[in-house]
């Protein structure tokens, strides 16, 4: 007998987006209609210095707002939906199945 295990969340259970420097150091940032301007804010690693993005101009900048205001954006509509909305993520991503 086989068992698969399948994990999903909601677009409401996510709260922030992660960072993490190569040198370890982590940072948090709230999903909200502020998050454009606390990246901004957080353009570099606290510890090490190391830029993770070069401003707005920058491209990575702008996937990652525009991720989350895709994000907010479901967030908002789903609450009229006739149904749920759910994303799945790979076992692997699950801190059960790391070793």
């Amino acid at each position: 007998m086989t068992f698969e295990t399948q994990t999903f969340v909601s677009p409401q259970d996510i709260i922030a987006l992660r960072f993490q420097c190569p040198c370890g150091a982590k940072l948090s940032l709230p999903i909200s209609e502020r998050f454009r301007d606390a990246l901004l804010g957080q353009q570099k690693c606290t510890n090490c210095h190391q830029y993770w993005i070069q401003g707005d101009q920058d491209q990575r900048f702008s996937h990652l707002v525009n991720l989350v205001n895709s994000i907010n954006a479901v967030q908002e509509a789903s609450k009229d939906f006739q149904f749920n909305v759910m994303i799945e993520l790979a076992p692997a991503a699950l801190p059960s199945s790391r070793a």
